[in-house]
């Protein structure tokens, strides 16, 4: 089933002009850049029902924003450009915008400015797809945001790896787990809410919108091609990834024989300092770790032959097991650490040549190892 799009385009509305121009920088983000469809570079402005929705489309994402601060006078459906409509709502500073459309178009009154935006027939715009199926997973926004954050770090950006181009979300027991990989590192939130389905896979460009507008309680429903995301004032309707993402469990480190709690900031702080002294060629820093103490100084060089050398050093906390000196890649672990919410974080390893693990709270991370020759 799809909804079914209006053919007129007159309506007048009164909409308040922050909620307006808060709905359109996001909905903007969604417009593709080209497109030999002009309706895709339409923003649909419906006026129904004490409330206006404004939906931008790329046909594979769609998002609609509800302004319920809206008074309507007389309902209807507009096309026009997104990102001019989007300009306009950002420049004016009246606390209300009034949206007059017509046959042509829609003319725009916020104080004592006015504005005539070409309009196209609103039976242009394409239809977005129901997905009408029962709930998967209803959570709160924040964990559901502070999920994809973690993980969206670690995303493929590699075009021909379209199976982990994206946030995959597991079954696992009675929770869930949010996982991404780029194939050098892996990052997973585990989650307490149950997903009634064995797996998602969500385009990166999907869960970063849903984490830049998620409020409220998040409801998840999927069918067998898309997922839908909903909330307060937001729907989000996406593609899902087709393909196998890999078995995630198997690369998650066990038996851990290092252990090491340090703070967050003094770790990022002395990673700054070392990586000012990595290049191409040379992008890895060295890890020196103390052996079993209460507390010690982690040491962390660098070395680039064209530019030289460096050597920072923070103090951690407890260390068990045996001293290790490992190279990593500094992009990734300042990925790790600008993410983590807890003011210490737990490092895990077993071998200079195995992949060290970052914890903190439900987030992991497992970062390979690099080569320092």
């Amino acid at each position: 089933m799809t909804t079914t799009t209006t053919a007129t385009t007159d309506l007048t509305c009164t909409i308040d002009a922050t909620q307006l121009r808060e709905a359109m920088s996001r909905l903007a983000r969604i417009v593709p850049g080209n497109s030999p469809k002009p309706a895709l570079q339409c923003v649909r402005i419906e006026a129904r029902d004490g409330a206006a929705r404004l939906t931008t489309t790329d046909q594979e994402l769609a998002a609609t924003a509800t302004i319920r601060a809206c008074e309507i006078h007389e309902p209807g459906t507009v096309l026009v450009n997104a990102r001019r409509f989007a300009d306009i709502a950002a420049k004016v500073f009246a606390p209300t915008i009034d949206l007059r459309g017509d046959g042509d178009g829609l003319k725009v009154t916020a104080g004592t400015s006015e504005f005539k935006l070409h309009g196209m027939p609103a039976s242009d715009y394409p239809s977005t797809p129901e997905v009408d199926t029962d709930p998967l997973m209803s959570l709160d926004a924040d964990l559901l945001v502070r999920a994809f954050a973690q993980t969206l770090p670690s995303v493929s950006r590699e075009a021909s790896r379209y199976a982990i181009a994206g946030v995959a979300m597991f079954k696992n027991g009675n929770g869930c787990d949010v996982v991404t990989t780029d194939g050098r590192r892996l990052s997973l939130v585990g989650l307490n809410e149950t997903l009634d389905r064995n797996s998602l896979l969500i385009p990166t460009k999907a869960a970063q919108f849903v984490a830049h507008v998620a409020e409220g309680v998040t409801v998840i429903r999927a069918d067998d091609g898309r997922v839908r995301f909903t909330c307060d004032d937001w729907t989000v309707t996406t593609a899902q990834i087709e393909g196998n993402f890999p078995p995630y469990k198997d690369v998650m480190p066990k038996d851990a024989t290092t252990t090491v709690e340090v703070e967050v900031d003094q770790l990022r702080a002395a990673l700054d300092q070392a990586a000012l002294m990595t290049s191409e060629e040379s992008r890895g820093v060295r890890f020196d770790f103390p052996g079993n103490c209460a507390g010690g100084t982690i040491t962390l060089t660098s070395r680039a032959p064209e530019l030289g050398d460096a050597t920072a050093r923070c103090e951690c906390g407890r260390v068990t097991g045996d001293g290790l000196a490992i190279g990593l890649n500094p992009a990734f672990v300042a990925s790790v650490l600008k993410v983590c919410t807890c003011e210490t974080v737990r490092i895990e390893m077993t071998a200079p040549n195995k992949p060290a693990l970052f914890i903190d709270g439900d987030f992991r991370c497992v970062v390979m190892p690099v080569n320092l020759q």
